[in-house]
């Protein structure tokens, strides 16, 4: 009995040593996805908000109609994004290398 115990005891003991080191490994983890995300949503939302919203709206129409109709919905929205202010800052700041000051429209 005393063996069952104390085997028992040293399983727990592991198993809590276990999960500690489980915990820490899976928190440094989430750090990292954490981080990777916050860059990825600082850098869309340095972009221009008309042309992350076709981006958006393109991605959301794609899971709801067929390839052939969500790429020609992407391809009028890609034209029309042309017209907008926010294209030729972009293209003036691509072309003179410094950032862009979106005005969003």
């Amino acid at each position: 009995m005393w063996l069952y115990c104390h085997n028992f005891r040293a399983g727990l003991h592991h198993a809590r040593r276990f999960v500690a080191a489980w915990t820490r490994a899976v928190c440094r983890v989430n750090l990292v996805v954490l981080d990777e995300a916050l860059g990825a949503a600082l850098m869309i939302c340095s972009s221009s908000q008309p042309s992350v919203m076709a981006a958006k709206e393109s991605v959301n129409r794609a899971f709801e109609s067929s390839l052939s109709d969500s790429i020609m919905f992407e391809r009028r929205l890609f034209h029309a994004m042309f017209a907008a202010a926010d294209q030729k800052e972009g293209t003036d700041a691509f072309l003179n290398k410094r950032k862009p000051v979106f005005t969003h429209r």
